[in-house]
């Protein structure tokens, strides 16, 4: 899902990124998952992979469905996006207007909207 145990560091920018939760298949530890679970995306030479984007227009989706004041929406945006700047630009470039509309992976649930909300 959105969230992990791990998430909870991203603010003080002290989380580890997970490695797992962009594949297909997700985090195996889920919400229990000591990694963080947010996007991650550094800019770099190399371009994202198809999972990586999708995941962070999924992210997107949820956060943008959650929040009809746009100031609120682009705030949280800067502090959780500070270490991806894809997800920035998703969430205030309509990027995620083409993408495919099932979740990243199986695990996504309406619930991870909630979560996200209450930060």
């Amino acid at each position: 899902g959105l969230w992990s145990y791990g998430s909870s560091k991203h603010l003080q920018g002290t989380c580890e990124p997970c490695a797992e939760v962009c594949h297909r298949e997700g985090c195996p530890d889920g919400m229990f998952c000591t990694r963080c679970h947010f996007p991650h995306t550094q800019e770099g030479t190399r371009k994202l992979g198809m999972f990586k984007r999708r995941y962070c227009q999924t992210f997107a989706r949820v956060l943008c469905a959650g929040f009809e004041d746009r100031d609120t929406l682009y705030r949280i945006a800067d502090k959780l996006g500070s270490t991806s700047p894809y997800l920035q630009r998703a969430i205030r470039g309509g990027e995620t207007e083409g993408a495919a509309e099932e979740p990243a992976h199986p695990q996504w649930t309406g619930k991870s909207k909630k979560i996200i909300v209450s930060l």
